[in-house]
């Protein structure tokens, strides 16, 4: 069977009910197109190495040579589409995959003073914005902004709510990226956000490139950790320190095993020399 036909076999299987199904498409085309579409029992330790080298010489669209979690991401879904070939018995021997160290990133949540910029730059766009529809956009994009850092959602989980994941207090939330629902209490400011803008209509493109645009007006367009996904650590963090209760920041983040919330909920140095001095 060659490579090819295998993906189009499991690709569906595998990951049919998952947002990131058309990255994985594309990571699975890639290794086609590297590895020049093999018979799968042809594939072995040797050409997975040389898989690796060359994706350590691809160049991303920012210009820039993948990462070492983008490279672990393509092995990871050729590992998987291998791994289903085998339990099946179409493989008769699986390779041996030699990850890449990744990079342990700085430390990084959102301050209040930088959420005050981030909002108050956010805000000043909007007061001058003549186009209506642009508008619209740059006040859902400020709105996701402020219910992402009080709620801890995944940016797919917000906008893709729709009326009926609201319920009073509560974000019910029954497809979420681990498969298991889970229900998300929301602070006054986030519940007054949700019932305005839900169901978003902006795209996840343009909150993006709206949040680019605030992040270079307060002057950290250089901070590579500085991403929208900071406010979901923001949240972990907060919640932290208002409970000092990890296993309340696993649930309200949805994590399946605490070593996953214990990367996003950071302790501040501040917390920690209070609690020293207590």
């Amino acid at each position: 069977m060659k490579l090819s036909k295998l993906n189009d076999r499991c690709i569906e299987p595998l990951w049919k009910d998952c947002k990131g199904f058309n990255i994985f498409k594309s990571q699975l085309s890639r290794a086609v197109k590297y590895l020049n579409d093999p018979d799968i029992n042809e594939i072995n330790t040797e050409m997975i190495d040389n898989f690796v080298i060359q994706l350590e010489n691809t160049i991303s669209h920012k210009g820039k040579p993948l990462t070492n979690s983008t490279i672990n991401r393509n092995l990871s879904v050729l590992h998987s589409v291998l791994d289903y070939a085998y339990k099946r018995e179409w493989l008769e021997k699986k390779p041996h995959f030699t990850w890449k160290t990744e990079n342990q990133h700085r430390v990084r949540w959102l301050t209040d003073k930088e959420e005050h910029d981030l909002l108050r730059v956010m805000q000043e766009r909007i007061n001058k914005c003549t186009n209506p529809l642009k508008l619209h956009m740059y006040e859902q994009a400020r709105a996701a902004v402020i219910i992402l850092t009080d709620t801890g959602l995944r940016r797919g989980e917000l906008l893709n709510l729709q009326p009926d994941n609201i319920d009073g207090d509560w974000l019910r939330l029954w497809k979420t990226k681990t498969g298991k629902p889970r229900s998300v209490p929301m602070t006054p400011r986030a519940k007054a956000l949700v019932n305005e803008f839900v169901p978003f209509i902006i795209e996840d493109w343009r909150l993006y490139y709206f949040w680019c645009r605030a992040k270079k007006d307060i002057g950290l367009e250089h901070d590579e950790q500085f991403v929208l996904h900071t406010l979901r650590h923001s949240c972990a963090t907060r919640l932290l320190r208002k409970t000092k209760n990890i296993a309340m920041v696993q649930k309200m983040l949805g994590h399946s095993k605490i070593q996953t919330t214990l990367r996003y909920a950071h302790i501040d140095d501040d917390d920690l020399f209070e609690a020293v001095n207590s």
